[in-house]
């Protein structure tokens, strides 16, 4: 089966919306989700609503499920787990490692060598370097447990959707730990069940596309614009609480179902597929990785100098939009120069040492 790079140019189209969640965002600074906020700027929610890193992240794992079942399914009945372990951290774990010392590096506050080391155990779940690699945490256990539950799937479809009806009750929070990375369980089956429907061809028919792309507008922006309706908001604080679920947890929950159904349509659609195989889509979604790992770097080394630079404008919306799009160029420019240099290297290399360090005799 070729690559699907359709769908690699979703998964970068995904990576920028993060960025620019990001880079918009220190620009409201005094946004906060208190229920009692009595204030709420317009322009706050809709930029938030439309560059939703949070839920884009929720996609991830959809995707991933998705992606890796696809992997799996060439040789359903001689899964080399060996491999399959060895490329997964290959592929998350060194670059992240580099990411972060880099980090440490230019943005030096007299933090201990011991506090530094901490930060490479991706499974703490409290990082404050690379706060983005709470995700990471996520893919890296979900790895795990990701090819025990796609051989579960084809041996036993009725306990596989026992399994995802409990994968509900482990969505209770995202308060950086383990428990949290159990739920986002649900997401990867999700994309386990996906992979099944493609594989077999039972793609979405047309007649649901308009009853559906609503949803996966809501699922995307429902996080922040239920600022605009307070009452509602409270009631569904109200339940949250009363269910012992993370209020924002529950936003992932609904991403999920949306993002399920967004990979759904683009692979039930040949017209959107061949927009998304678009040679610059293409290439952000290979850079994708890089891109979502080093972006909260550049911020943190390029926001102050750049925003200092274009002060003399004098205006704020012009000098927010060109900060914006000066450092995302300059992300997207580090990110390939972090694919090619680093991470392509690794992909090959984790892939052909695979074949000989894993060969099944």
């Amino acid at each position: 089966m070729s690559r699907l790079l359709y769908l690699d140019s979703l998964r970068g189209i995904a990576a920028i919306l993060v960025v620019l969640f990001h880079l918009i965002d220190p620009f409201f600074l005094n946004y906060n989700f208190n229920l009692s906020e009595s204030t709420i700027n317009n322009a706050k929610i809709v930029s938030r609503s439309i560059f939703n890193g949070s839920d884009w992240v929720s996609f991830f794992f959809v995707l991933s499920g998705f992606s890796l079942s696809l992997s799996l399914a060439k040789n359903p009945e001689s899964i080399n787990l060996r491999a399959f372990y060895f490329k997964r951290f290959m592929r998350i774990y060194p670059l992240y490692v580099i990411i972060l010392f880099l980090t440490y590096l230019a943005t030096y506050k007299g933090d201990s060598d011991l506090y530094v080391l901490s930060q490479t155990l991706l499974f703490n779940f409290r990082n404050e370097l690379v706060p983005q690699s709470w995700s990471l945490s996520v893919e890296l256990i979900a790895s795990l447990l990701l090819p025990y539950l796609f051989m579960v799937y084809r041996k036993n479809k009725s306990a596989f959707y026992y399994l995802i009806f409990i994968s509900l009750f482990l969505y209770n929070g995202v308060n950086q730990s383990q428990s949290s990375a159990l739920g986002f369980t649900f997401n990867f089956l999700l994309g386990i069940f996906l992979s099944d429907l493609f594989l077999h061809e039972k793609f979405l028919n047309k007649k649901y596309f308009l009853l559906i792309f609503p949803f996966i507008i809501f699922s995307f922006s429902a996080r922040w614009s239920i600022d605009w309706f307070p009452n509602i908001k409270y009631y569904v604080q109200v339940m949250t609480d009363f269910l012992n679920m993370d209020f924002h947890q529950l936003f992932y929950f609904i991403s999920a179902f949306g993002s399920f159904l967004l990979i759904y349509f683009v692979i039930s659609t040949k017209f959107i597929q061949h927009i998304l195989s678009n040679i610059l889509l293409v290439f952000i979604g290979k850079i994708s990785f890089s891109i979502y790992l080093i972006h909260f770097l550049i911020i943190q080394v390029s926001y102050n100098e750049i925003v200092g630079f274009l002060k003399p404008i004098q205006n704020s919306l012009l000098e927010s939009v060109l900060s914006i799009f000066t450092q995302l160029l300059i992300i997207l420019l580090a990110a390939a120069g972090s694919y090619y240099l680093i991470e392509k290297p690794l992909i090959d290399f984790s892939k052909k040492k695979a074949n000989i360090w894993f060969a099944k005799q």
